[in-house]
């Protein structure tokens, strides 16, 4: 095919999926009922009354200090709670969405005309949690922004202050980065790098936590103890994170099908940053599971969704590295092979399966403004379904 016509071609799709999951998070913006929690202590905040949740009394209800900072900012501007909030996560979702494309262009090589990021637009986890109230707008925005380093040849220099914004964004995102923090300290080359490279996320980290400390009495949000400390019983825990992943399984199947696509392409890749971020996957959800899930359908599942069409990008975009040979003194080293599968066919075969299986689920971009639907699966809600109604932009 004619290299323009590939590279207009290409441009003109990913400008098209910028423009659908526009439309997307616009038609799926609702506010959650936690989310109102984060307001009220938002409200008193940029009102002068502290980081309270009743006057006076300092406790940490939210989960999220970075997403909590972000909104303060934006609404002691406005000074206006729904609509800001909505908008600042409409646009961080799309921005994330146009970070993880741009990811594409950087380095070397490049991935198929069809993106995988086309899948984003038919799970269901991640369209319901563009814009929610909830933190995984910025989540999503911070893991764009890190796909982008981890693509040029400086990643690292900016990756640890971004993996220390996504702990602060919440804080068990520290599993699901951890393999990859860990990579990136052993590869630097130099421990005055490696100081270089850390300190500014390390000291973001200790001043929130210090601060926690000091100000709630605890560095920990109360919903770490409320779930984490609780005693349940162990085999009681562990059914509430099965019935949270058969949930999943039978309201949004695309979402597994990207995680388990992401997961899979990344161990063929064989490339250690990859390799890293699929072992975080596999400690997160397995945390999920340990957790008890949750009550809200596919909340936890949508940034891990995010991460694995990301996997899958640079997945395509670099091919495994070629098995170390003795060549001969006048031959250059074998250009390493690319994936089983072209890139193109796996994206085009991916985004069939999910267009039939989003069908069966119904896409999350078909709502309409009388959208309800007040059901549980296996005890698992669905909130947007439910707070849409009276809360729904």
């Amino acid at each position: 095919m004619n290299p323009v016509v590939m590279h207009w071609g290409a441009w003109g799709l990913r400008a098209a999926l910028c423009i659908a999951l526009l439309y997307a998070a616009v038609a799926t913006a609702w506010v959650a009922d936690d989310a109102q929690i984060t307001f009220r202590q938002v409200w008193n905040f940029v009102n002068g009354d502290g980081m309270t949740f009743n006057y006076g009394e300092r406790v940490q209800a939210f989960t999220h200090p970075a997403w909590f900072m972000l909104l303060s900012g934006a609404v002691f501007v406005t000074r206006e709670l729904f609509f800001t909030t909505l908008a600042l996560s409409i646009a961080l979702s799309v921005a994330a969405v146009a970070l993880l494309l741009a990811a594409e262009q950087r380095g070397r090589g490049s991935i198929p005309l069809l993106t995988p990021a086309w899948l984003l637009l038919f799970s269901v986890a991640f369209c319901d949690y563009m814009a929610s109230g909830l933190e995984n707008p910025l989540s999503y925005f911070l893991v764009g922004s890190l796909l982008w380093f981890l693509a040029g040849d400086n990643g690292r220099r900016w990756s640890f202050l971004l993996l220390a914004l996504l702990v602060l964004n919440r804080p068990d995102y520290a599993l699901l980065f951890l393999p990859l923090a860990i990579l990136l300290a052993v590869s630097s080359f130099r421990v005055r790098h490696l100081l270089r490279d850390v300190w500014p996320g390390a000291l973001l980290l200790l001043a929130w936590f210090g601060f926690a400390l000091i100000y709630f009495g605890s560095p920990l949000p109360n919903t770490f103890y409320a779930k984490m400390a609780a005693d349940y019983p162990t085999a009681e825990v562990l059914e509430r994170g099965i019935n949270y992943y058969r949930a999943m399984l039978h309201r949004d199947p695309v979402s597994l099908l990207i995680i388990a696509a992401g997961f899979t392409l990344s161990i063929i890749s064989r490339r250690p940053v990859l390799l890293a971020l699929a072992a975080g996957q596999v400690l997160y959800l397995g945390f999920i599971l340990k957790a008890g899930g949750d009550f809200m359908q596919g909340r936890f599942f949508a940034l891990p969704v995010f991460l694995s069409v990301g996997q899958m990008v640079l997945a395509m975009k670099y091919p495994p590295p070629a098995r170390r040979r003795a060549p001969a003194a006048d031959k250059e080293m074998p250009l390493p092979r690319r994936l089983p599968l072209k890139g193109g066919v796996i994206s085009a075969a991916l985004l069939l399966l999910a267009i039939i299986l989003g069908g069966l689920a119904k896409y999350p971009f078909a709502t309409t403004p009388g959208f309800h639907n007040a059901t549980d699966i296996f005890a698992v809600m669905d909130e947007r379904g439910f707070w849409y109604w009276p809360f729904g932009l």
